[in-house]
């Protein structure tokens, strides 16, 4: 007999399923579920997500309005660089999103690896807020009571006015970037500096289900990409779990992070 907790993950996998397929929204656990997988070429992304920027010190919703990296930010990528440095032999490439809070942060991974080039591109921003961006959240409660119960209590597929993003319109882009740039670095490993909507929208594609634990500023989390016909990925959720990140321990990071007291992007 299943436990609370399984039926828990079978119904958010089925909400999940139910919504994705009136958009057409490809769920990377099913492939690997209805194709082999044994002769697959694997590429391994590294996401990572960028340093703490004011808005994240203040809890505001960023979306993709471009903050700039505080002091902190700033200490924490090159925290995360030397990790980085330490952790692998080879990097085949680094992308990063186009805002400027993780393309700073990709800037300072690049120069600790020697690695020339950053690779940049709008389909790993952040998820669209609308109007909700530049509020905190008791803030957007007051000023926009529809759009904040649109992001915290919408379903999968609900807009938030002002023109932003669904969370499945956020699939949709992140599933077609990672799975173009595995495609181009295939049986290689590449570093991807991006958002904690964008890293937690990959761990709903792979497993169907929200990530396990929070996602800090200049943390890392590790995707594996199937590059042949199955176009598999594959996480360990147990590894996102962890909660030490010791090469961020001497600059700190906010215990709320993404996922936690609230979204900030």
């Amino acid at each position: 007999m299943a436990t609370r907790a399984e039926r828990r993950t079978e119904q958010e996998r089925q909400r999940l399923m139910k919504e994705a397929d009136k958009v057409g929204l490809e769920l990377k656990w099913l492939q690997g579920e209805s194709k082999a997988v044994d002769d697959e070429v694997w590429t391994e992304v590294v996401l990572i997500r960028h340093g703490e920027t004011t808005w994240n010190d203040e809890r505001r919703l960023q979306g993709q309005q471009d903050c700039p990296l505080n002091q902190l930010g700033v200490m924490q990528g090159r925290a995360v660089a030397e990790h980085l440095r330490a952790a692998y032999d080879s990097v085949h490439a680094i992308i990063s999103s186009d805002l400027s809070r993780a393309y700073a942060t990709a800037q300072t991974i690049s120069a600790a690896l020697g690695q020339p080039q950053v690779v940049t591109t709008p389909a790993l921003r952040e998820r669209s807020l609308g109007v909700l961006e530049g509020y905190t959240l008791s803030e957007a409660r007051v000023q926009c009571p529809q759009a904040t119960a649109a992001l915290l209590h919408g379903t999968l597929s609900a807009r938030i006015e002002g023109g932003g993003e669904s969370t499945l319109d956020m699939c949709g882009r992140v599933c077609g970037a990672i799975d173009s740039l595995a495609a181009a670095y295939p049986g290689g490993r590449v570093l991807v500096v991006t958002h904690g909507g964008v890293i937690s929208a990959t761990h709903l594609l792979a497993t169907g289900l929200s990530p396990p634990a929070k996602i800090v500023n200049c943390g890392t989390y590790t995707l594996r990409v199937a590059t042949g016909v199955g176009r598999h990925w594959e996480i360990d959720s147990v590894a996102w779990q962890r909660d030490d990140y010791a090469y961020l321990k001497h600059v700190g990071f906010q215990q709320c992070a993404f996922g936690g007291g609230s979204k900030t992007g």
